[in-house]
């Protein structure tokens, strides 16, 4: 037995939940994955949650009580937005011509919203007939565009809800209406949130339309919200003297300078090789977003700890570092502290790089024992750009920080910080002066 979820009542979707829409749906979606519907039709399901009141609930959903509630709140003047039961209709069957034979059941919105997650794991999204569309896309994206891993996650993760929430909807009818619904389930999130949201679903249906799926990209009017302008957040001045201060592994002085000198970002330092590091040449070699590679002059302070640390053993391996080696990899210790496996082949999680920074940041004492959150890394970026940009100029900064764009770099950076307006200052001080 397999089932299609459909919401009671449309959330501004237009659905009327009758039979015979119920059963063009689920024909829609079952048809979606391809090949015969046979006795065992293959499992198609859509899931919409917190539906609002509009229409008469349908008689084989066999709850009068909910349809009274309805009715009274209308009755005093009380928002007819309310959680809603959705209905669940389970294929009990197939007729010879190939239509599912379905069955309504009540369906509580809690247990929508765990099909709706499990849609998403599972990928049993793309059963729909936009999510079909997306599961194309997705493709695209990795094999022709040449999208990362990450990239693809995070596409996919907005365009799956996409397609549930769409999820009586054919491509060619759907409506810039349709899609601002999608992006108003971020509506609570950050601006820059919904602005990544909006570009994403305007990328997928400009490629629809590129594809000749649909006539028209029904996402064209479409605007990003526009962000408030933030001053980047910084670390503390003496930041940097504290941490390089309080440590002592050569491998993890020449992360932190990378860090504080290069303004790396977390993933592209979690990435960085010893055969990254050209001492020769006095460059390095970084992987950054989009597979982008761009190779940063060594100079300063950083060129000193590089030297100590390729000279140095690596602690229990005891052996200086090899090429392919990770500057910072997976460690295990005991519970008092002591080092017993080692694995310079293995790269840093995410999270592994978000527990070591801290861990600086407490033998620094810039945190305390156990705090995780309030100072993270990218402050370091921040600082660092910030610093370059005041004595090198914007262009410079864009280059080192390897954005594609010098209009990222503007967004962020461009603005005057305190230190510009304490030079305008001095310099006016002087004027009066003279």
């Amino acid at each position: 037995m397999h089932t299609v979820v459909v919401p009671e009542y449309g959330l501004g979707l237009g659905l009327q939940p009758n039979k015979q829409r119920a059963r063009s749906a689920g024909s829609a979606s079952t048809r979606s994955l391809g090949g015969p519907v046979t006795g065992r039709c293959p499992v198609a399901l859509v899931a919409c949650a917190l539906p609002s009141l509009e229409g008469k609930v349908p008689p084989e959903a066999g709850d009068g009580r909910y349809r009274d509630q309805a009715h009274h709140g209308r009755d005093n003047g009380q928002s007819s937005r309310k959680p809603a039961r959705v209905i669940r209709l389970l294929v009990v069957g197939v007729r010879e011509q190939g239509e599912p034979i379905v069955r309504p059941t009540a369906l509580t919105l809690a247990e929508a919203a765990a099909q709706f997650r499990a849609a998403m794991r599972d990928r049993s999204y793309r059963a729909t007939p936009v999510g079909a569309l997306v599961g194309r896309y997705v493709r695209w994206l990795r094999n022709e565009w040449g999208a990362t891993p990450a990239t693809v996650r995070d596409y996919e993760a907005v365009l799956a809800r996409m397609a549930l929430t769409l999820a009586d909807r054919e491509p060619l009818t759907v409506t810039v209406d349709d899609l601002r619904d999608v992006i108003d389930l971020w509506a609570d999130r950050e601006a820059r949130t919904r602005g990544k949201v909006t570009s994403i679903v305007r990328s997928f249906w400009s490629w629809a339309e590129e594809q000749d799926c649909v006539p028209f990209s029904p996402a064209a009017k479409l605007r990003r919200p526009r962000a408030p302008r933030r001053t980047a957040p910084l670390l503390p001045l003496d930041a940097a003297s504290r941490l390089l201060s309080a440590t002592v592994r050569p491998r993890d002085r020449v992360a932190l300078l990378m860090l504080l000198d290069l303004g790396l970002r977390r993933s592209e330092l979690a990435g960085i090789r010893v055969g990254d590091i050209d001492l020769a040449r006095r460059t390095l070699t970084v992987f950054g977003k989009g597979q982008k590679s761009r190779v940063l002059p060594l100079r300063g302070r950083i060129v000193l700890e590089l030297e100590a640390y390729m000279l140095s053993a690596l602690e229990l391996v005891d052996r200086v570092p090899e090429l392919d080696d990770f500057l910072l990899y997976p460690e295990k210790r005991s519970g008092g502290g002591r080092l017993i496996a080692a694995y310079p082949k293995r790269r840093h999680s995410a999270t592994a790089m978000h527990r070591w920074w801290y861990a600086r940041l407490a033998d620094a004492e810039l945190v305390g024992d156990g705090v995780t959150a309030g100072l993270n890394m990218h402050r370091a970026r921040h600082t660092f750009a910030t610093e370059l940009r005041r004595v090198a100029g914007i262009d410079a900064a864009s280059q080192a920080l390897g954005h594609a764009d010098l209009t990222t770099t503007l967004s962020i950076y461009g603005h005057r910080d305190a230190g510009d307006l304490e030079v305008a200052m001095e310099a006016l001080a002087r004027s009066h002066g003279s």
